[in-house]
């Protein structure tokens, strides 16, 4: 996901959390966890959206409930 940073730059908390949900929206079920499919590979919910608050925020760790919910 190296383009993000190169699309938004650091963003503020606000646009992270829409991102956030964005992602869980277009995630589905397979075998039994969420993943994201960015048009090769097919990636975990979790991992997809800790590498985006990477890219996106100022101190990702300001993010860490957000995210926890989805860990495998």
């Amino acid at each position: 996901m190296g383009y993000l940073n190169e699309l938004y730059g650091k963003r503020d908390p606000e646009f992270i959390k829409g991102f956030l949900a964005a992602l869980d929206l277009c995630s589905y079920y397979h075998n039994n966890k969420k993943v994201v499919f960015d048009g090769r590979i097919r990636n975990s919910l979790f991992l997809t959206m800790r590498a985006a608050v990477n890219e996106l925020a100022e101190i990702p760790e300001d993010f860490e409930w957000d995210i926890s919910r989805y860990i495998e």
